[in-house]
């Protein structure tokens, strides 16, 4: 049978074989996928997903602040359980006391095997948790004299959050997220210093 050309969608041409043409049945012509129209929209958003900075627990620091914990635990425990205590009321509140900083102990061990991160739109942990957006982050306090966490940072963010606390990591009440504790203090004032020049407009690793 003739071969007759049809165009499709890119301009170029294709050939449709009629067969049956005696029948009346159509032409078949070659199909051609459709343009992908989300392809920027997705590279402009892993592109805002990139992690610019992280912090990680150090690890002596872990280990050095859960075993001050449990042994003051330990210790309280230990009075509480000897005549030292003094009267019942004493021994239960020094029990009480020690259950609680072992808890802390314990706290502190778990929660710091995660780390924290930093991309263009958001500042989270690594399970995913975001702990604010940086269209909500007002200021970053890094200076000495600043109420923030040993080797960390405090954000001020534009509205008050909910109350939130891992410790050795980082803490939340009201306006304020104090970061650090365990983690390294050469990673804490990189972080710091990259949100502040992102909030500010900055965009040190654009193109």
């Amino acid at each position: 049978m003739p071969e007759r050309p049809c165009f499709g969608l890119d301009g170029k041409a294709s050939v449709a074989y009629l067969k049956n043409a005696d029948r009346g049945a159509p032409a078949k012509a070659r199909s051609f996928p459709a343009p992908r129209r989300n392809k920027v929209k997705n590279m402009a958003s892993e592109k805002n997903d990139t992690v610019i900075a992280r912090m990680q627990p150090s690890l002596p620091r872990r280990v050095i602040g859960t075993g001050l914990l449990a042994a003051l635990g330990l210790f309280f425990l230990a009075v509480a359980t000897q005549s030292l205590a003094g009267s019942p009321a004493l021994m239960i509140f020094l029990v009480a006391f020690s259950g609680l900083i072992l808890w802390l102990a314990v706290r502190l061990w778990q929660g710091t095997t995660i780390g924290l991160e930093l991309t263009e739109t958001e500042f989270r942990d690594t399970t995913g948790r975001v702990l604010v957006t940086l269209d909500q982050v007002h200021s970053v306090e890094k200076g000495a004299l600043a109420l923030k966490p040993a080797g960390g940072f405090t954000i001020v963010t534009k509205t008050s959050g909910p109350r939130g606390w891992v410790p050795g990591l980082w803490w939340r009440a009201g306006n304020r997220i104090g970061v650090g504790g365990v983690t390294h203090r050469h990673e804490a004032r990189f972080v710091a210093e990259m949100m502040d020049d992102l909030i500010k407009g900055n965009r040190p690793f654009s193109a």
